[in-house]
């Protein structure tokens, strides 16, 4: 038992460091910023963990792993966990990947500016490589942000990271 605690203490442990550095270097940034930026509908986020249903964290380096501009929805992260059913045709690409033209759209603002975004994506391209039902994006007034994706034959994962303007 006191294993078990350590292990999750450890993970909670490096959450908050990671959150921490991206706090560090938006130190800068009013929160008010990441209310106009996620108010027009233009953003990114940049994952820095993953965190499977089972298992442990995993730090993630580089690259944007979600653009919404209010029209569009782009997701490219890395999957790791366990799917309930398998899609012979498409042996190399584990990731949630998808583009989808069709989203329905909900933002609430929750206590101490904290914003709850979240995306049913319809109609995914290319079809096939996902099935992500629902991603909630909730994202803190420094702009630090956690990603959980539901699918319907996948376990649910989350991300933790940071949003920024998308460049378009």
């Amino acid at each position: 038992m006191k294993k078990i605690q350590t292990i999750l203490f450890g993970i909670v442990l490096s959450i908050m460091f990671s959150v921490a550095s991206f706090a560090q270097e938006s130190a800068g940034e009013d929160p008010a910023y990441y209310k106009s930026i996620i108010d027009a509908k233009n953003f990114a986020f940049t994952p820095a963990y993953v965190i499977p249903l089972t298992g442990t964290a995993q730090p993630l380096t580089g690259g944007v792993g979600l653009i919404y501009n209010g029209k569009t929805l782009s997701v490219i992260l890395p999957y790791v966990g366990q799917s309930y059913s398998v899609d012979p045709s498409n042996t190399s690409n584990s990731n949630v990947q998808f583009t989808s033209n069709e989203v329905e759209y909900e933002a609430k603002e929750k206590k101490k500016g904290t914003m709850e975004l979240v995306f049913r994506p319809k109609n995914l391209q290319p079809t096939g490589l996902t099935d992500a039902t629902k991603l909630t994006l909730t994202v803190a007034a420094d702009g630090t942000a956690s990603l959980r994706i539901i699918s319907n034959n996948r376990q649910p994962i989350s991300y933790t990271g940071h949003i920024l303007k998308a460049k378009m």
